[in-house]
């Protein structure tokens, strides 16, 4: 059955904005210019945009899917497929979306402890932050909306900082363009998966948008800013660094605030881990969301009783995972998964859905 959202607990449309750079930029955007590089060199920035126009591709059929079946994708499943096999399906989205939460918070919780913590306790960090998910999840999804509109607005203010190592940089390196063959640059773009991963979560939040089908352009306009967003660091990266630089630099975005000086602060790169967390928060609320108001929907257990339970999953989680290989073994999980979703699983519902409407139209004759 379809939900029927009380108005009063619906976010404005223009919101789906920010909800898809929130859902988009959390850890992955510290760090991706390696991950690009080393497919594509330094035509990674054509690898960027290639990736940011795919997302628009997947995100216009994730609206078709939605406008035609009126629902989230939990009702949109159990209509084409049945309750049983759509459950099913269903399920796979909220493992989904709970690993990408996991693996976020996971990563971030490594660059604290790199950056500015090398001996902090995960374990005490990650009670704090959890009980601050969930007394915001707890305060329902207009709450998420406003987090979401709070962390882009700390990315937006933090972009001109980034522009410091420009005094220091030579665009030449990118000179000349196109030296990588075809198939390496739709590599870097593959590669690029991980840090566009998230808008995918409208699938599940569709119903909760005041008049959602008009909130494709916003979502689009989301989307556009996200690959502004990377093209703009990667081209200062790119042009700062060298290839071999790079290629020895885990987290490049976060190495270019050591490029920033200012007379009341030596350090930059410790306000903008800390800044971090608020984008950090956003996207984690956005997932953890999800994965309980879906646990609600598919298993009808209520969600403030699921929420408890996936904190728990959750810390249990990135407690386990303690060393710096199994932390990157989990990007690469998730990177891998949220493609094979994107160039699989939503062309498939697409085109299945066409299919089916188009032969119920012909039995309907």
């Amino acid at each position: 059955m379809m939900p029927n959202i009380p108005e009063n607990e619906k976010v404005s449309t223009y919101f789906v904005l920010f909800l898809i750079i929130a859902g988009q930029l959390g850890t992955a955007a510290l760090g991706f210019q390696r991950i690009v590089l080393i497919s594509a060199g330094f035509d990674a920035w054509i690898s960027i945009i290639v990736a940011g126009l795919f997302v628009h591709l997947i995100l216009y059929m994730i609206y078709s899917v939605l406008k035609s079946g009126n629902g989230d994708i939990i009702y949109i499943h159990r209509n084409l497929f049945g309750r049983w096999i759509g459950d099913i399906l269903s399920t796979l989205i909220l493992l989904y979306a709970l690993m990408a939460a996991i693996t976020v918070f996971r990563t971030y919780l490594e660059i604290i402890q790199v950056w500015m913590f090398p001996r902090m306790n995960l374990w005490a960090f990650s009670i704090v932050f959890l009980l601050l998910v969930y007394y915001t999840i707890s305060g329902g999804f207009r709450i998420i909306g406003g987090m979401a509109t709070f962390s882009v607005g700390i990315i937006i203010l933090m972009m001109p900082i980034f522009l410091f190592p420009l005094q220091f940089s030579e665009f030449q390196n990118m000179m000349p363009i196109m030296k990588h063959s075809i198939l390496e640059i739709l590599g870097g773009a593959k590669a690029m998966t991980l840090s566009y991963l998230g808008f995918e979560a409208v699938l599940l939040y569709y119903p909760f948008i005041k008049k959602a089908k008009n909130s494709q352009r916003w979502a689009h306009a989301g989307a556009s800013f996200t690959m502004f967003f990377y093209i703009y660091i990667g081209l200062i990266s790119f042009a700062f660094y060298s290839e071999e630089q790079l290629n020895r630099t885990i987290w490049a975005t976060l190495s270019l605030f050591k490029i920033v000086e200012m007379p009341f602060v030596e350090r930059f790169e410790y306000i903008g881990v800390s800044l971090w967390a608020v984008i950090v928060l956003a996207n984690i609320l956005i997932t953890i969301w999800v994965t309980s108001y879906g646990a609600n929907r598919v298993f009808s257990i209520k969600q403030n009783v699921a929420l408890p339970i996936i904190l728990v999953i959750i810390f249990i989680s990135i407690n386990l995972l303690s060393s710096r290989a199994g932390v990157n073994n989990l990007n690469d999980y998730m990177a891998k998964i949220g493609f094979y979703t994107m160039v699989t699983y939503i062309p498939f519902i697409f085109i299945f859905q066409k299919v089916k409407k188009r032969m119920k139209r012909r039995d309907g004759k």
